[in-house]
Order: structure tokens, then sequence, then C-alpha cells
């Protein structure tokens, strides 16, 4: 089906310039039928886990289903797994290796050569949103499109990060760091659609300015 896109997305990477492309392309997107099914599955694995994203955003100030998208995107929350760092998915068992290579930069609170704990590892990950205090819906898409990058701008085409899975978005994602393929076909639930979902459900409710 034809993408919900009315337009190339900006390559700005500023909020203020791109509040109103996250409004109007999340008015525009809808989850695509035949993805319907993978994008309920996850959202129900993550809503069973939400005490524990909720203590995190105790802890944080990151709303819970902030860190539930991004567990499923980066650290295995899609499986019901929490044996990956926030940050990019590798094991809990060391500091990362992949960008961001190297976090946790402190020890884990067991003491160096111990698995890190997925809450220790999760408020290392959200330390960047200390203080930050707009979690309007503009600014959560902005904020979780940056935490993975904006180089898919690069590209003319909406990010998979946000939009995979639904009307938005087609085809064309990073394989790995650095490398683009235009075909490729992210085959993980974006965070929008994470969210429609979530808002339907009466989950949540995020405002929207």
């Amino acid at each position: 089906s034809a993408s919900a896109s009315t337009s190339t997305p900006s390559r700005s990477t500023s909020l203020a310039a791109l509040r109103g492309e996250y409004l109007a392309t999340w008015d525009a997107a809808t989850i695509r039928s035949e993805k319907r099914a993978s994008v309920e599955r996850v959202v129900d694995v993550l809503a069973s886990h939400r005490d524990r994203y909720e203590a995190v955003s105790r802890a944080t100030g990151v709303p819970w289903y902030v860190i539930a998208a991004l567990h499923s995107l980066e650290g295995g929350g899609s499986s019901g797994r929490f044996t990956g760092h926030l940050h990019n998915g590798d094991s809990l068992n060391s500091r990362t290796s992949h960008v961001p290579a190297g976090r946790p930069v402190a020890p884990p609170s067991a003491g160096e050569g111990a698995a890190y704990t997925w809450e220790e590892s999760a408020a290392d990950a959200l330390a960047r949103f200390r203080g930050w205090n707009d979690w309007s819906l503009p600014a959560v898409l902005w904020q979780l499109e940056r935490y993975n990058g904006f180089g898919t701008r690069g590209h003319g085409l909406a990010t998979p990060y946000l939009w995979s899975m639904t009307t938005a978005y087609e085809r064309g994602k990073y394989v790995r760091d650095g490398v683009w393929d235009p075909g490729a076909v992210s085959a993980q639930v974006g965070a929008a659609a994470l969210f429609k979902v979530m808002e339907s459900r009466g989950l949540i409710s995020i405002p929207r300015g």
C-alpha cells in the first residue's frame, strides 16, 4: 500500500523545525493491516512488564512507555527478555561493545566482572534525558529518533525506528552501523506503531503539544 507520508522528511534535526512534521505524519499514518497482529503482540509483551518500566520511570523521569519502546527496539523487550543493555542490546554480562561502546562507565553494582542488572544499565542509557521535561508527542518522537540517529533523513525517508509497520514506512534501513540498504525492510515494530496501539487500548495518552 502507498505511504502515508505527505512529503519527504525534512533534513533538519531540530525539534522546533520538526514538530509539525511529526504531528502530520502521526495523523496520516495507520498501522498496516498485515502487521496489526505483530504490533498487538509486542504491546502485549511490553504491557506485561509495565511494573519494571514504571520502576525505572520513577528513578529517571522518563515515561514508562518511552522506556518500553526503547527496550523493544534495542534490548529484546519485544520478546520479553531483560538480558541486553538498553543502549543497544549488547549483553549485560559486560559493558557495551557496539555504539555507544563502553557503557555504562561505572562498574556493575555487584562489582567489576559481574553482570549489570537491566535496571542499572537502563538508568545509564536514560541519563541523556536528565532534566528534560517535554514529553509531548512531537518531543517523544524526536527524542526517540535522536536516540537512534537521524541518518535515515539523509535518504529522504521516514525512519523505521519510529514508523515501521505503519503506512509512513515502506523500506530502507541501516542494516548495521553506517551501512544503508535501500531495499531492506525493518522487521521491528516502530515506536509510533507501539504508541498508537497503546493509546487505542487506553494504556497511555500522549499530549500533543
